[in-house]
């Protein structure tokens, strides 16, 4: 409980979510830690922070999108790789909490990104063999489409649009069909 001016009685007050109460005074719990309920009598009754939030002040509110939030985290965006970290190359991270590995068509060279790039026109990008460190992160990976076929945006396979029977390119990193 905690005595505001003016009170009648020294339980008059509940102690608020988010906070702790000593000797009548409300107290915010520490960076990172949050009550989720009313009437904590000290430090010991704040938790860690969930996943996909932080902590500070009393108040727990959602993580940035391009960032992933561990618990304990008291920052929106951490950094520290203990309570959290920006979103790894080859990866989306849209909720502030999960990183998804960029799917085949698309791909992310920058970290704290929410979501990855689709690839561009006249290039493909192949889904990795090895996505457990993420999908496409170097430009590397990133191929021009072959002679005798041409890569619309977000094309994953070299070999999917042909050019026309009729037709031949001996040119690479085609946009568009040669007709």
């Amino acid at each position: 409980y905690h005595c505001d001016e003016g009170s009648t009685s020294p339980t008059q007050f509940t102690c608020s979510k988010g906070y702790f109460c000593n000797n009548g005074t409300q107290i915010p719990c520490p960076p990172g830690q949050y009550s989720l309920n009313t009437g904590a009598k000290s430090d010991a009754d704040c938790d860690a922070c969930q996943a996909g939030k932080f902590c500070v002040d009393a108040t727990q509110n959602f993580c940035d999108p391009g960032y992933i939030c561990t618990s304990s985290a008291s920052s929106k965006r951490p950094i520290d790789s203990i309570s959290g970290q920006a979103c790894p190359t080859g990866s989306s991270c849209p909720d502030g909490k999960n990183s998804d590995a960029c799917d085949s068509g698309t791909w992310q060279n920058l970290e704290g990104q929410s979501a990855c790039q689709q690839c561009q026109a006249g290039y493909y990008c192949p889904l990795l063999n090895d996505t457990s460190s993420g999908g496409i992160d170097r430009l590397e990976d990133v191929y021009p489409c072959p002679a005798g076929h041409f890569c619309t945006a977000g094309s994953f396979n070299n070999f999917t649009n042909a050019v026309e029977k009729g037709y031949f390119s001996d040119l690479t990193q085609q946009k568009i069909s040669i007709t």
